[in-house]
């Protein structure tokens, strides 16, 4: 049916919420909701990291066979992840890592925009931002 299609829920996903959204000059208004998207990835690295030691995911484990074989995890012969092994997937994590840590482009709008301004508390809060975002990509990428 044309009207469950998924170019028009795309294009009505842009339409009502992300050209509104692309328009404002303000998005305090979002802050808030901001807040609750950290938290929820937050709860989402925290279960991550419970699924990992309890190796429901692992060889044997509760959930593994249940999931498609193209979804298992592959330890390789060792058994153990490869940590240190070079794949196209490498490329990936290359290219969502560049992308993370990517904000030089907005520094002035958070500096016009923190309470306080001076270079010291910039570079306090810059610094407290990127060590959050450190962090949960580093917990995701070891345990998931």
């Amino acid at each position: 049916v044309w009207y469950s299609s998924r170019q028009l829920c795309w294009g009505a996903v842009l339409l009502v919420i992300l050209v509104p959204l692309c328009l404002r000059r303000d998005l305090t208004m979002l802050s808030c909701t901001s807040l609750v998207g950290v938290c929820f990835e937050i709860c989402v690295v925290v279960f991550m990291i419970v699924r990992w030691a309890d190796g429901t995911y692992h060889i044997g484990g509760k959930f593994y066979e249940s999931l498609p074989v193209e979804y298992r995890p592959n330890w390789g012969d060792s058994g153990q992840p490869e940590m240190w092994t070079i794949t196209p997937g490498t490329m990936v994590l290359i290219g969502s890592l560049s992308a993370a840590f990517l904000a030089h482009y907005n520094a002035p709008r958070f500096y016009r925009q923190l309470r306080g301004k001076n270079s010291k508390q910039f570079g306090l809060v810059t610094l407290a931002g990127f060590t959050c975002a450190l962090l949960i990509y580093l917990a995701c990428m070891l345990v998931g």
